[in-house]
């Protein structure tokens, strides 16, 4: 596998401490929606939605009307 073909997902911060020293436990939560996450620095299990980057959805759209 090409280091091209890695996907980088964004750090999520913790809601409960700040701390950016989080990895993705589970990739769908309760919810499609939602992403599972382990803290690192105060050792909690939470999850996290998923969200569109408002700009790759307009770009998409617009390409998508042409």
């Amino acid at each position: 596998m090409s280091d091209e073909s890695v996907e980088v997902w964004e750090k999520v911060s913790c809601p409960f401490c700040n701390s950016t020293e989080t990895e993705m436990i589970a990739l769908f939560g309760q919810q499609m929606m939602t992403s599972q996450y382990y803290c690192h620095g105060c050792r909690s299990v939470f999850e996290a939605v998923k969200w569109e980057d408002p700009k790759s959805k307009a770009k998409s759209q617009k390409s998508k009307s042409e």
